[in-house]
């Protein structure tokens, strides 16, 4: 899947590295570096690192960069690949990872609803099977 700006090399290199590669790995290094910092305040400050506190946190960021890195990231080291010189390397399978690459806008809210346990506790009581009470019967005989 090739745009018109890819018959101007620069135009195509600045696209792939400004819009494809370097947000997928500045999203993850972001995200780590968030986590690094808490965990570095915490022992400046002298303070345990009590990790049930920092879970949801953790999870949160974790999901969020494994997301983009599960779809975007084949995307981007093909990208690289092309850049340096092989243009024909995963070219068969460039098609299914250039729709794959939406997937991370799409399941985003889903992760970010994922770790919220006040609404999940809320979906769970909107089940109707939850509500569901099996009551024994005594057969007299």
């Amino acid at each position: 899947m090739a745009g018109c700006y890819d018959s101007i090399p620069s135009f195509a290199m600045i696209e792939r590295v400004g819009f494809a590669i370097a947000p997928t790995f500045l999203i993850a290094i972001a995200n780590m570096a968030l986590l690094v910092r808490v965990v570095w305040q915490k022992y400046r400050l002298h303070r345990n690192v009590e990790w049930r506190k920092q879970r949801k946190l953790t999870i949160h960021i974790v999901s969020i960069s494994f997301l983009y890195l599960c779809f975007d990231f084949p995307l981007s080291v093909i990208d690289l690949v092309h850049l340096f010189g092989k243009p024909e390397w995963g070219h068969d399978i460039l098609p299914t990872l250039f729709y794959y690459a939406y997937s991370p806008i799409l399941l985003l809210p889903i992760v970010c609803i994922g770790s919220l346990p006040e609404l999940r506790n809320k979906v769970k009581k909107l089940d109707p099977r939850g509500r569901r009470q099996v009551v024994p019967t005594v057969v007299d005989s």
